[in-house]
């Protein structure tokens, strides 16, 4: 079947994984690749993300998913050590972390497909395909016409290599995440659409790790995203030719594989 995939983010490029390996012809169409998922800190937890009865569903099999990826360094999939410091007792557990945006390049080089970049999507009825799967973001906004969604933006701080464990306040939004060569530090989550480097953000995610975390850190780089949200929930469903998969928030790593599993399920 001929498959067109509208977006190159984690959910769009996880899903045309999936669905070139079942045999699919599959091209992934995007302006450009993880434009949200390059910025995102892309450890494994379930975030800002609207209510469905299958959110369980989907994390855990995403979860399954990364452990195996874990085992290949080519994956840039770690397991790493995760302390949610506002959670009663036992405080510690292991969750994946993905290395943005090697992960994001592992999926490109895994896709047995088509990726045609510079593309700008005006209308999803436009593409080619028997199917369309609708992965746009905050995009299906317009492209879906669906007042449910928006942008939630969220601004990280690069900064230097820490030695320490995930830390998660979520009270307070803040958040260390080591990786391989520098440290993730958030977080913000305001509904804007503004891409834009804030100073007051920065300062803010500062005081908040050194307050709640007892983390402080040299700064090298700002990063900032939009999380897709969807108030009433994330959408996967046909209608038509058209598979929408859209609405994660901040969960669209957390969620990636088990979605693009229960997309390739409503093809075959």
């Amino acid at each position: 079947m001929k498959i067109t995939v509208a977006g190159a983010g984690v959910s769009g490029l996880t899903c045309a994984v999936v669905l070139a390996e079942r045999g699919h012809d599959v091209t992934v169409v995007a302006s450009e690749i993880g434009v949200t998922s390059q910025a995102a800190a892309a450890v494994w937890l379930p975030y800002d993300c609207g209510p469905s009865d299958r959110l369980s569903e989907w994390s855990l099999v995403t979860f399954g998913r990364l452990l195996e990826l874990a085992r290949d360094p080519k994956s840039c999939v770690t397991m790493t050590k995760l302390r949610v410091l506002d959670e009663p007792p036992p405080p510690w557990k292991y969750v994946p972390l993905m290395e943005t945006p090697g992960y994001l390049d592992y999926l490109r080089a895994r896709l047995r497909g088509e990726l045609r970049l510079g593309v700008q999507i005006e209308s999803l009825d436009a593409l080619d395909g028997d199917v369309i799967v609708n992965c746009t973001g905050v995009g299906a906004r317009a492209l879906a016409n669906d007042a449910e969604v928006e942008p939630h933006r969220g601004q990280v701080l690069v900064a230097e290599k820490l030695d320490i464990p995930t830390l998660v306040h979520e009270g307070s939004l803040a958040y260390a995440i080591p990786r391989a060569h520098d440290t993730i530090l958030g977080g913000t989550n305001d509904v804007s659409d503004d891409l834009r480097p804030s100073d007051a953000d920065t300062s803010k995610i500062l005081a908040l790790c050194r307050d709640f975390l007892g983390v402080t850190a040299a700064v090298k780089s700002v990063r900032v995203g939009l999380r897709p949200f969807r108030r009433s929930g994330i959408r996967l469903e046909r209608d038509g030719r058209v598979i929408h998969n859209y609405g994660h928030g901040g969960s669209g790593f957390t969620l990636s594989w088990g979605c693009a599993e229960a997309v390739a399920a409503l093809i075959d």
